[in-house]
């Protein structure tokens, strides 16, 4: 059946021919007594109530049994009494398929007329469609409508579940940045993740927990999110390198706008709050070292080269010394020639070499940036420069921002 139109069906022809042979079958009249009707009477009374349109037959159904429980022990009657018996209960299915049948059509049109409300409003749909199968779900001829209900309304209530979950994240998230109270943001935004999974939307709600979060801890010094802003962060990377892509702009609301810069800015959040907040210094170093591979705003920033020559003499597994340094400096620039084959290496050190190399030339770039040198100007007291920072903790560089201030 067309879920946008509805047409009653009428009674079929097969008992419209039953109903012509009975109203045409002669009758006897009768006289039980002067003050009651004749069958004839009777009959004719039933003939003309069985004219009515179907669904508004139940005076026809009334004097058919009338006719049946005064005539049933008259064996001149017998005829039409056994027709009627075997007719009635036909009636009255018809009857009531057909009242169902009309009821059905209109609460239907408003069925489908309050599913198109607004995702989130359609509470009224799922009303109707309960009343459509609590009365009419024996409706024979239209179960192809009433299975289209069934199935309608546990979707429209999960639909509109979602919607106003996600209503509810963009007015907290409005509200949050006013008030500065993030719980119930956070609290939605867990619910989400939890629900989607490793959708493209999750991704989007995980990179702006970790957004909000640092944001939390590096300028408002709020340590309580610390913890799981890192752990989402971690997760989002981990999608991310997955192949998973962004529903939006690389976050909900606070957007990093594309992968490379959510890349970097998500190694660094992790290398942040690991290092500053949670004092977890060994598992932050490798972050900054990975967030300093992107072009991104945090590079001017003094702790970061810090990070990377910590980085470096960790993987070395070497004493701190000038003699370490000055190894390294004369690998990554080919002086010196600490490789002794024809080739200029030792066996299985090519990539040892290439690691070093690429850390060497990023350090000097670091270097540069930091001090503004142009491009053609030599580096000096480099070596100098990474024994200092190496020997001294990194700086919180929002620390710094407010002592300038």
């Amino acid at each position: 059946m067309d879920k946008k139109s509805f047409r009653p069906r009428f009674i079929n022809i097969l008992a419209a021919i039953v109903f012509c042979l009975l109203l045409d079958a002669p009758i006897q009249a009768q006289q039980i007594n002067n003050s009651e009707k004749s069958l004839a009477d009777l009959y004719e009374e039933f003939k003309t109530a069985m004219r009515l349109p179907c669904g508004q037959r139940d005076q026809a159904i009334q004097i058919g049994k009338s006719i049946v429980e005064k005539f049933g022990s008259d064996k001149v009657s017998y005829q039409v009494v056994d027709d009627l018996n075997k007719l009635i209960p036909i009636i009255e299915k018809k009857e009531k398929q057909c009242k169902s049948d009309y009821e059905l059509a209109p609460l239907y049109e408003e069925f489908l007329k309050a599913k198109k409300n607004t995702c989130g409003k359609r509470n009224n749909a799922v009303i109707i469609g309960r009343k459509i199968l609590e009365l009419h779900s024996d409706n024979e001829r239209n179960q192809d409508v009433i299975e289209f209900v069934r199935t309608q309304i546990p979707r429209i209530e999960e639909a509109d579940r979602i919607c106003k979950r996600n209503v509810r994240y963009n007015e907290t998230y409005k509200t949050s940045l006013k008030s500065k109270q993030w719980d119930d943001f956070f609290a939605v935004s867990r619910e989400i993740i939890t629900e989607e999974g490793d959708s493209p939307l999750a991704l989007d709600v995980m990179l702006t927990f970790a957004a909000v979060g640092y944001r939390l801890t590096a300028n408002e010094k709020n340590d309580f999110y610390a913890s799981e802003t890192v752990s989402w962060a971690k997760r989002a990377l981990e999608l991310i390198e997955s192949g998973t892509k962004t529903k939006s702009r690389w976050g909900a609301f606070e957007n990093f706008n594309s992968e490379e810069k959510t890349l970097g800015w998500l190694n660094y959040i992790i290398g942040y709050i690991s290092y500053f907040r949670l004092k977890e210094n060994k598992k932050a170093i490798p972050y900054f070292y990975k967030a300093t591979k992107y072009n991104m705003e945090f590079k001017s920033d003094a702790f970061m080269y810090q990070a990377v020559a910590i980085y470096y003499f960790d993987q070395t597994s070497s004493m701190t010394s000038s003699l370490s340094i000055n190894e390294f400096i004369s690998k990554a620039n080919g002086t010196g020639n600490p490789f002794d084959d024809e080739t200029g290496n030792l066996a299985g050190e090519n990539a040892k070499k290439d690691e070093i190399a690429v850390l060497y030339r990023q350090l000097v770039n670091l270097y540069n940036l930091r001090y503004n040198l142009a491009p053609d100007e030599n580096v000096n007291g480099l070596a100098d420069y990474i024994q200092k920072l190496i020997n001294r903790p990194l700086l919180d560089s929002s620390i710094e921002d407010e002592a300038k201030n």
